[in-house]
């Protein structure tokens, strides 16, 4: 059972202390497991006291040491994702998950939160607004070393459901409107305090010393008083290989379909040539082709489930289920492909586990996905805040179990349900296509 990942436990005074172990660190934060953090590295403690719907908590840290408490915040926190918005299956199961495991989870997350904190020594912690400890450090003539929040009220929405079920007496701070970063910026620059900020903008008239793109997630920007920059892209780039394209006009009702496993690389140069331009992608833990009479159709790109798994059901997580033709349905193909158990199977093997679940996540302006309408379970939805997406997307999370088709199988679904009305379609435009005979001309 994976522990509660460590998000937001001091990665920048980490960075700092691994470069200068003797500077002297006034760190700043405002959440509900930050401030106790940062109190505990002072050897003070914050009340916590779990109640509503994680009153139940309590009885599972009567007599812990304080660090548990905060460890249980945290996996409270991650509980709290499936808490929130409209209740579904798949939410219910995530939070049965939860509440069994609980203390489990807390043990885990204690002992990873131990060894992480480990080593950080601070001078003072300040729960409170961070440009007002950004200039509380100027005035004494210190640094900044800054992370802001990338949304308006953000973190505030992102703890939202703990703060309504754990009674703290939480700190006074103003909204910070990241609009405002570009001043600030300057307002420390014009100080000539050094800095080094982190933020998704870019600031006109500014040259970020540091960018970094990874997949989707938004970009991050570092600005900072150093001139020296530098580049990096997470990115796995692709290898050449020759391959045949599908010919629809070729398939018929006795084609036979193969998936199977091949090289990541190779995966990734069909996504560079069949995936939208300027879509950074990512590399996955299992690869796979889909063929049809030895014609490739499209790829399967999986990785394990990031997060707890509800009811101890281990999953993958579809990270691509590419279709290198949009005719005749075939992204439904690919996508039903995704969840057969011959192909879960070659995954189980290699892991030595059973996975009874396939979560995936669709980008777009509809409300729902066509190509896994039908296939997969939608289970939540929310409207796209990364600038790389256009305006108007919708990031929709779907989920199904391991069906027990085979590839052929599905491939004679498809062909009843999509692929048979296609094919005639198909035939006549490669017959049109094809120059006369010159002794009909």
């Amino acid at each position: 059972m994976p522990a509660t990942p460590l998000r937001h436990t001091f990665r920048m005074e980490r960075g700092v202390l691994a470069q200068h172990s003797d500077a002297r660190l006034f760190s700043n934060d405002v959440s509900v497991f930050t401030v106790p953090i940062g109190r505990y590295l002072l050897g003070r403690e914050t009340p916590l006291t779990f109640m509503g719907e994680l009153a139940f908590v309590e009885d599972i840290l009567r007599n812990a040491p304080y660090l548990a408490r905060i460890a249980a915040v945290m996996v409270a926190s991650d509980m709290g994702k499936y808490a929130a918005g409209t209740p579904n299956r798949y939410k219910a199961q995530y939070l049965r998950h939860y509440r069994t495991n609980f203390a489990a989870l807390v043990k885990a997350t204690e002992e990873k939160l131990k060894k992480t904190l480990d080593g950080i020594a601070i001078t003072d912690f300040f729960a409170g607004d961070w440009v007002e400890h950004a200039r509380r450090a100027v005035e004494a003539g210190g640094g900044v070393a800054a992370f802001p929040p990338f949304f308006k009220a953000g973190y505030e929405k992102m703890f939202e459901w703990i703060g309504a079920n754990i009674a703290w007496e939480p700190p006074r701070y103003p909204l910070y409107d990241p609009k405002s970063l570009p001043g600030i910026v300057d307002e420390i620059e014009a100080s000539g305090a050094p800095y080094c900020v982190l933020t998704d903008q870019t600031l006109e008239g500014r040259e970020p010393v540091i960018e970094y793109l990874a997949g989707r997630r938004l970009p991050h920007y570092c600005y900072s008083s150093e001139g020296r920059a530098s580049f990096f892209r997470s990115y796995y780039a692709g290898k050449s290989f020759v391959y045949d394209a599908i010919d629809l006009s070729r398939v018929t009702a006795q084609s036979r379909v193969t998936v199977t496993p091949t090289a990541g690389e190779q995966v990734a140069y069909i996504k560079d040539i069949y995936l939208a331009k300027g879509i950074v992608h990512s590399s996955g833990r299992f690869n796979f082709f889909v063929h049809i009479d030895g014609m490739l159709v499209g790829a399967l790109i999986y990785d394990n489930e990031k997060y707890g798994a509800p009811d101890n059901v281990s999953g993958l997580y579809l990270l691509s289920d590419v279709s290198i033709s949009r005719e005749a349905k075939l992204s439904k193909l690919i996508a039903k492909m995704a969840l057969s158990r011959s192909v879960i199977g070659i995954m189980e093997k290699r892991d030595l586990k059973r996975f009874g679940r396939v979560t995936t996540t669709a980008f777009t302006k509809h409300p729902v996905s066509m190509k896994y309408r039908g296939i997969f379970q939608k289970t939540a939805s929310r409207p796209s805040t990364n600038p790389l997406d256009e305006p108007g997307t919708n990031i929709l999370q779907y989920a199904a179990e391991p069906i027990a088709d085979t590839p052929q199988q599905i491939f004679d679904w498809w062909w009843s349900k999509y692929g048979k009305a296609e094919m005639g379609k198909a035939r006549n435009r490669a017959a049109q296509d094809r120059p006369q005979d010159a002794t009909q001309a």
